[in-house]
């Protein structure tokens, strides 16, 4: 009986300790708009360097090569301007200038993932799911999207996130973005995969 008892002590122990160490998850219903986007790495299949090139993104005659816009590892500022203009082509806006469009990103309490057009009167578009893996380090999403016609999903991680002042920050590790500009921007050969940290706000 006393050898029951001392390992039925043992297991409320055991049972105690596993429950502090379980991180919970925190709550990240709502609507989250796009703060900024700081480059890591330009194309993430090519080791030779972090540099981001869009073709024909410039009228630069002299930049390397012609027209074309380069961004280097920590860069912000057009980087953000990319990574805004890519997702906002998610939400279900339509008027026909794209600079009159924005956007939030709703996070769902049961795990949908949509997108808000808050410039035509918070038309909503459930696009996908998102979910905490890795002990809550890291936010996975899911969704369908416009921006190429030739993904049917796509699935996007931030790595080392972080919840803090309203704000989730992490590390994308494949983003998809353009290559050229004057190419199709639907078309999946027109794709080069971007690693950037990404901060968004509640």
């Amino acid at each position: 009986m006393k050898k029951i008892s001392t390992l039925f002590l043992l297991l409320a122990i055991i049972s105690t300790s596993c429950k502090k160490d379980e991180q919970l998850a925190p709550d990240l219903s709502g609507n989250y708009t796009f703060e900024s986007a700081t480059l890591v790495d330009g194309n993430i299949l090519d080791l030779t360097t972090t540099d981001l090139v869009i073709l024909n993104a410039t009228t630069d005659p002299d930049a390397t090569p012609p027209n074309s816009l380069t961004l280097q590892k920590g860069e912000s500022a057009a980087t953000s301007d990319l990574v805004d203009l890519m997702l906002s082509l998610s939400a279900p806006c339509t008027d026909l200038n794209l600079n009159n469009w924005q956007y939030a990103i709703n996070f769902k309490s049961d795990n949908v993932l949509a997108f808000i057009c808050s410039s035509e009167n918070d038309k909503s578009d459930d696009v996908g799911t998102w979910a905490l893996e890795d002990s809550n380090n890291t936010l996975k999403l899911n969704f369908s999207s416009g921006l190429f016609e030739g993904l049917s999903s796509i699935p996007i991680s931030l790595k080392d996130v972080s919840f803090a002042d309203g704000k989730i920050k992490g590390t994308i590790k494949s983003f998809p973005m353009m290559k050229d500009l004057d190419e199709n921007i639907n078309d999946v050969s027109n794709i080069q995969l971007v690693s950037f940290d990404i901060v968004l706000t509640k």
